[in-house]
């Protein structure tokens, strides 16, 4: 994760789910206008099925800002797609995604590769 915001870059590196959940959160907190998001055919089910996550993109949606979501989608994961379409202002399908990139208006995360429903 890189934080420009406040003119010094900054490289953190998380470990551990629960330090990856509390930071996507403090992420999804800083959204203004616009989150727009990579992950491959794993995350979705992350999104949906992990609280904190669901939760801080309905919150984003509700204060007026877009998501944009590029994933993979798969017959596996379809129906997590489907869900997500509801939480997300758009997504889009791309072959052979791996691992995740979000970015802000001020800050970028980056992931390496997922399990499916674990942060």
């Amino acid at each position: 994760m890189s934080d420009s915001s406040a003119g010094q870059d900054k490289t953190i590196i998380l470990y551990g789910a629960e330090n990856a959940v509390s930071r996507g959160v403090k992420f999804m907190n800083n959204v203004k206008k616009k989150m727009d998001i990579t992950f491959d055919h794993k995350a979705p089910s992350i999104v949906i099925k992990i609280p904190q996550f669901y939760d801080g993109y309905i919150d984003i949606l509700k204060r007026g800002a877009k998501i944009r979501c590029i994933t993979e989608i798969t017959e596996n994961n379809l129906h997590f797609c489907k869900e997500l379409l509801n939480i997300v202002s758009e997504l889009r399908h791309l072959d052979g995604m791996k691992g995740g990139i979000a970015i802000n208006e001020s800050e970028y995360m980056a992931t390496t590769v997922l399990e499916e429903e674990q942060p």
